[in-house]
């Protein structure tokens, strides 16, 4: 990033510099653009098999909300479904209420009404921005944006710049592609840090 160091003044003694930071998050996971209904099953079917899958979704802005996209995530790659493309999401529904796969989501009150609109529950959530909420409560300086909370947990920077953008137009920009996909790439990398330590096993000696 940029360092600038003010100019000395002879009354103070002390020194002050003002550091912008640099390094905004872009995908690190490959990730694929999903319109077309076959390939949609398909992914829904391998998630299925998966033992937890990141979830995120764009919308419109104005009342009442339509669901844009649909971003899946597993260890090491991601996928942007369309969902303006598709009369039904019925293939995802088996997805979002197995049992077997926890949902990793960050306020996952939202993607809850979302999905209700299309008669879809979420099942087995692991909230990030509740796990953040219990692990720091108050002894932390910012808050518990996605952002805010990658920073502080991953030493990351997420461009939030293109969230408020229109999520309807086609194609989306590349701006908004990375934007999406990174969203849905770092609740991965957050479940590592903020998932609860496994018990130890008991040994019989």
């Amino acid at each position: 990033g940029a360092l600038e160091v003010l100019p000395p003044d002879l009354q103070d003694r002390s020194v002050a510099a003002v550091v912008r930071k640099a390094g905004i998050y872009k995908p690190s996971f490959p990730w694929k653009w999903v319109d077309d209904r076959a390939e949609f099953e398909d992914l829904c079917a391998r998630l299925l098999r998966e033992p937890l899958v990141g979830l995120d979704v764009e919308t419109t802005l104005e009342e009442p909300r339509v669901l844009c996209t649909i971003q899946l995530a597993v260890p090491g790659q991601t996928w942007i479904v369309d969902a303006l493309a598709f009369a039904d999401l019925a293939p995802i529904k088996p997805v979002l209420e197995s049992d077997r796969v926890e949902k990793i989501i960050h306020n996952a009150a939202f993607e809850e009404q979302m999905f209700a609109k299309h008669h879809i529950r979420i099942v087995k959530i692991h909230d990030t921005l509740i796990t953040s909420r219990k692990k720091h409560k108050k002894n932390i300086s910012g808050g518990h944006k996605l952002g805010e909370v990658c920073e502080r947990e991953l030493g990351l920077y997420l461009d939030k710049s293109q969230q408020t953008s229109d999520w309807t137009t086609r194609p989306l920009h590349p701006d908004q592609l990375d934007y999406a996909a990174v969203d849905a790439e770092v609740l991965i990398l957050l479940h590592r840090v903020l998932s609860p330590p496994k018990a130890p096993e008991t040994l019989d000696l």
